[in-house]
């Protein structure tokens, strides 16, 4: 039997409102330094939450291996 709990978690293994945070806290973040621990501060989430949320961090490493963990704005000073 399913329980209501498991019923209200999307496929990200979190809720909804839980999902639409980390994405939009990570749509942010891309703009700015770019760690985990600033992902769950910025969502408003513990830890531990963001942990289960699988499919979003498998979203953010790929980003991360894609583009790097320095943010255009960073990558400018460096540069100069």
């Amino acid at each position: 039997m399913t329980s209501p709990r498991s019923r209200s978690l999307t496929e990200d293994g979190v809720s909804a409102k839980t999902a639409t945070a980390l994405r939009a806290a990570m749509q942010r973040l891309f703009g700015g330094r770019l760690t985990k621990e600033n992902l769950w501060r910025e969502a408003q989430v513990s830890r531990a939450t963001m942990s289960r949320a699988t499919t979003i961090l498998t979203e953010w490493d790929n980003h991360i291996a894609e583009h790097g963990t320095t943010t255009p704005g960073e990558a400018r000073l460096e540069d100069s």
